[in-house]
């Protein structure tokens, strides 16, 4: 969740390669073979152990070291987003947009309501399997393209598939 596109890159070859080795498939693609073996990808995976601890952390069921790393905001007001994170205005990249608290609040508003009003951590986590990737904001989920600047995956399709059309 934290390493570099290059290693992240190596960890879903390494993926792939075992999940080829699991099903003797060597012709699908990557994407294909999650599919194939209703499994996620390891960034996924991450995210969604991280969203599992925030969830604990706003329904105090996690120790108090947890709730230190994920402190809640005290609004006096009945917000729509009452139950985010605290965390400061992000100076570095390192330890403020890459810092696991401004991570965990970034997810946490992407994830549907009623996923976060679950009565139980075990209905939470079937919920959130069932619901299927998280959205992520991470410079690892967006896409770098010729023009150096970084979009979102869904834009980057649209327009490799409008390029490709206008090509045939």
């Amino acid at each position: 969740m934290f390493c570099s596109r290059k290693a992240n890159n190596k960890i879903n070859k390494i993926h792939e390669r075992s999940l080829r080795l699991i099903s003797q498939d060597y012709q699908s693609s990557f994407e294909e073979l999650l599919l194939n073996n209703k499994d996620i990808t390891i960034h996924q995976s991450c995210l969604q152990k991280l969203v599992v601890e925030a969830y604990k952390a706003v329904n105090d069921l996690s120790l108090e070291i947890v709730k230190e790393i994920f402190p809640l905001n005290n609004l006096q007001h009945n917000l729509r987003n009452a139950n985010t994170f605290y965390c400061e205005n992000p100076k570095t990249n390192k330890y403020g947009l890459n810092s696991i608290c401004n991570r965990a609040n970034q997810v946490w508003k992407n994830i549907p309501v009623n996923l976060k009003n679950a009565k139980s951590l075990t209905a939470f986590k079937t919920n959130l399997a069932v619901s299927g990737l998280i959205k992520c904001q991470c410079p690892l989920c967006n896409i770098y393209c010729k023009f150096r600047i970084y979009l979102n995956f869904s834009f980057c399709l649209i327009v490799y598939l409008v390029y490709t059309f206008t090509l045939i």
